[in-house]
C-alpha cells in the first residue's frame, strides 16, 4: 500500500510533448522569419593543432539553409578598436528545436526527446544586412517543468573577413 504523504512523480505523456512541440512549430511558422544560415564546413586536418581551431583563410562555409529565426539584436555602438572606429552589434538568434530539426540544425531522438546539435561555433547568418559569427549555442526556453528543450539560443557578433594579404 502506498504512503499518501509521499508524491509520486507524474512525467508528461507523450502526446503532451509532441503537442507541446507542435505548438512550438506553429507558433514560430506564423511570427518567426526565415533567415539564411551557413554551417561551417571543417575536418580535423584543417584544425590548428597549436590553437585548436581553424585558420580563418581555411574557412568555408555550406550552401544556405532557410531557417526560422527569431532575432534580438543589441543597440548598435561604435566603438574605438585595432580595427579604427566600426559599428558593433551582438544579436541573440532564438531558434525552436522543430525548426532545427526541419533545417538539420540538430537530430532529437524519438523515444527520449534528447536532442544533439548538428551546427556549431563559427557557423554564419544574415541579419539585417550583416553577417554574424555564432559564438556560443545554448538551450534557452524548456518547456514546463521539464527538462525538453523547446529553443536554442545563438548568441552572435559581426562577422570580420580578414584580408587574404594579411593572412598570408
Amino acid at each position: 500500500m502506498s504512503d499518501p504523504k509521499i508524491l509520486a512523480p507524474k512525467f508528461p505523456l507523450r502526446s503532451d510533448i509532441d503537442t507541446a512541440y507542435l505548438l512550438t512549430k506553429d507558433y514560430c511558422a506564423r511570427y518567426f522569419p526565415k533567415i539564411p544560415y551557413y554551417k561551417l564546413l571543417t575536418t580535423v586536418d584543417e584544425v590548428d593543432e597549436v590553437h585548436g581551431e581553424v585558420q580563418e583563410v581555411q574557412k568555408r562555409w555550406g550552401e544556405p539553409i532557410n531557417v526560422r529565426a527569431f532575432a534580438e539584436p543589441t543597440e548598435v555602438t561604435q566603438p574605438l578598436n585595432k580595427f579604427g572606429v566600426e559599428e558593433m552589434r551582438k544579436v541573440n538568434l532564438i531558434i525552436s528545436v522543430p525548426d532545427m530539426v526541419d533545417a538539420d540544425l540538430c537530430s532529437m531522438d524519438k523515444l527520449t526527446y534528447i536532442t544533439t546539435l548538428n551546427c556549431n561555433l563559427g557557423d554564419k547568418f544574415y541579419y539585417g544586412d550583416r553577417e554574424y559569427s555564432v559564438l556560443s549555442i545554448v538551450p534557452g526556453k524548456r518547456w514546463a517543468n521539464t527538462d525538453l528543450v523547446l529553443f536554442f539560443v545563438f548568441t552572435s557578433e559581426v562577422y570580420r573577413k580578414i584580408s587574404e594579404s594579411y593572412s598570408s
